[in-house]
């Protein structure tokens, strides 16, 4: 590891407000370098405007490779929070860079195997560091590429901290409108009173258009109160109700789909419920005054409206519940949702202790549930309830099918690792035996020679572009022949070289275990290029080919699971479906198509490539009439 670099790092306070200690154009130049960050910083930091941030951090540094942000975990092993490229692998030498990081606690450009790691802790004792990876870079550059880091660190411990302050904020005037509510409530006299105080604070403190409060007694669920009563109505009352119980059932506030009214009539009917804003009687004024209140009124436009659900739950008991409508909103903020929450949580136990001052209205559903269940009718009644889960077994009941199948172990074959090119081994880490990982560096190629030939070609590319310039700069003097071509050979070749010098890392195609290769032990020994370096061994080296009748073909799918009882060994193999091959063959005089599926656990000693089994997949539940008639057209050989 490479000793830090003696520039000194800017402070990050002065990174984010753009102040410079040189004056005049060092000031202009700060301010401008400061406009991206700043734009970037002022959304919420989160795991995805991290790699934001990153993306950014990648236009603002050249020639950038990979970065990442890491957050202090467990000792010696920092978190991965985002990375740069997103789908590229960030490597251990990383991680070990940002525990170095962390430990030191200041800026470092240390030395890696690809060039340079630049590590930018956020802030003392935060836990959070960043590490960007850069090609061999001089000085001058490298500097550059650290000052731009920190420059960027800055920002990003601005928007930390700002997040944290927001979040606390609205957590603070979450539980003081919940306890301003809980007060109005607690002075009410009575359960539909409060009802009616809860959706008049929750439309006035949210952006809803409708709150419905529901209230529970006796274990009969009604509306008590509406905030509002818009034309058309966004949902009917049994809409409502429905939403409320399954709300109630789960225990947890549950989201409604969008819903989007009909352009028909609309009734203007009393629902029963307790419309807040309207006069002394009961009746809407404005409906009071028009000639249609009492009929059939054209329904308005209407657009999508989103709505949400909360349960007023008092420990065991159920005191209602609330749903919040808005109209041409797409969601909920996740804060309104807990501030919600928290209003219903103080304000269920408050409601439930109250009584109702009226009766509850006997509906038409009312009056069917007493039908269905009350004390009438007892033997009539039980041969429904008999007669009804007779067909809810022979129609609705499900059960679990399984389709037979026969299958054989199969052996999967050697991955063989080749070198890139021609030329010595400079070293050879792993032997035979080792465990590896995909991507695993398996040997390194000696790329001495292709470094100083890069050099050379550096140099005379310096030559060319001095005398280029000097052609341009003395007009008198035309500039040498055949000087652009020359120039173009040259970066060809570079590029050529640079291309050879990264694959000069060897590494593994699979996850798996070395079994040979002449590397292994041969470092210093030169090889020619195509060589058989390593083989390695696929962690899943056994596979199983099953055979299952064509016509059940349609109930296989990928990700299944299933068993068979193995010939030799008298063993129970699990295994996976992987993929379904569209092989056919003839197997014991029937049609069957070619799966292809993963053992599952060891395989024993007693089991090698070549043992068959017989067993069955497991492709889910089946309607039972189905079930039955699948295992009759089976047995009658018709399948």
């Amino acid at each position: 590891m490479a000793a830090p670099l003696e520039q000194p790092a800017r402070a990050a306070a002065a990174a984010a407000t753009g102040v410079s200690s040189a004056p005049g154009a060092a000031d202009a130049l700060a301010d401008d370098r400061a406009v991206p960050w700043a734009a970037l910083s002022s959304a919420p930091f989160s795991s995805a405007s991290g790699g934001a941030w990153l993306t950014l951090l990648a236009q603002r540094i050249d020639n950038l490779r990979t970065a990442a942000i890491y957050r202090a975990g467990a000792p010696g092993q920092p978190a991965l929070v985002a990375g740069w490229p997103q789908d590229a692998p960030v490597s251990d030498e990383m991680a070990d860079s940002a525990f170095e990081g962390l430990a030191r606690g200041v800026p470092l450009a240390l030395s890696s195997i690809r060039g340079f790691h630049l590590v930018c802790p956020i802030a003392a004792g935060s836990g959070v560091v960043v590490v960007a990876e850069v090609p061999p870079l001089a000085l001058p550059a490298l500097e550059a590429a650290l000052d731009e880091l920190q420059w960027g660190a800055g920002w990003l411990e601005a928007a930390l901290s700002h997040d944290a302050s927001v979040g606390a904020m609205a957590r603070v005037e979450r539980l003081e409108l919940a306890a301003r509510l809980s007060e109005d409530i607690a002075r009410a006299t009575d359960a539909l009173s409060a009802a009616s105080i809860l959706a008049a604070g929750i439309a006035a403190a949210f952006p809803a258009d409708a709150v419905s409060v529901g209230l529970n007694r006796r274990g009969d669920l009604s509306i008590a109160a509406r905030s509002s009563a818009p034309t058309p109505r966004p949902r009917t009352d049994d809409d409502l109700l429905d939403a409320m119980a399954a709300a109630i059932n789960a225990r947890q506030s549950q989201v409604l789909p969008a819903f989007t009214p009909l352009d028909t009539m609309e009734s203007g009917a009393d629902t029963g419920a307790v419309d807040i804003g309207t006069s002394a009687s009961g009746a809407d004024e404005s409906d009071a005054e028009s000639p249609d209140s009492a009929g059939l009124r054209p329904a308005r436009a209407a657009t999508p409206t989103s709505g949400i659900t909360i349960p007023l739950l008092v420990l065991d008991l159920v005191a209602g519940a609330i749903v919040v409508e808005s109209q041409g909103v797409a969601g909920f903020d996740p804060e309104v949702v807990a501030a919600l929450e928290t209003i219903a949580l103080q304000a269920a136990p408050l409601i439930q202790a109250k009584p109702m001052s009226r009766p509850t209205p006997v509906t038409p559903g009312r009056r069917l549930f007493v039908a269905l269940f009350g004390p009438v009718r007892l033997r009539l009644k039980l041969l429904m309830v008999a007669l009804l889960a007779a067909a809810l077994v022979l129609i609705g009941a499900t059960g679990s099918y399984s389709v037979p199948a026969s299958g054989i172990v199969e052996g999967a074959p050697y991955r063989v690792v080749t070198a890139p090119f021609g030329g010595p081994l400079a070293e050879v880490p792993v032997r035979r035996g080792d465990p590896v990982v995909r991507g695993q560096v398996l040997a390194l190629l000696d790329d001495a020679e292709l470094q100083a030939e890069r050099r050379r070609l550096m140099a005379e590319r310096e030559q060319l572009l001095a005398a280029l310039k000097e052609a341009k700069n003395n007009r008198d003097t035309a500039p040498p022949e055949g000087l652009d071509v020359r120039l173009k050979d040259i970066d060809a070749r570079r590029r050529t070289l640079e291309d050879r010098i990264g694959r000069a890392r060897v590494v593994s195609p699979v996850e798996g275990v070395v079994v040979g290769g002449v590397a292994l032990g041969a470092a210093g020994n030169s090889v020619p290029q195509g060589e058989a370096l390593f083989e390695v061994a696929p962690v899943d080296s056994y596979r199983l080919v099953l055979w299952v009748d064509r016509r059940e073909a349609s109930q296989i799918r990928e990700g299944q699971s299933g068993t068979l009882h193995m010939a030799s060994g008298n063993q129970e193999l699990g295994f996976t479906v992987r993929r379904l091959t569209a092989v056919t063959a003839r197997v014991a005089g029937q049609a069957r198509i070619r799966v292809e599926a993963q053992p599952q656990g060891f395989l024993g000693a007693a089991i090698e490539p070549g043992t068959e089994g017989s067993g069955s997949v497991d492709v889910g539940r089946r309607k039972l009439v189905w079930i039955w008639w699948r295992n009759a057209q089976r047995e009658w050989g018709e399948l």
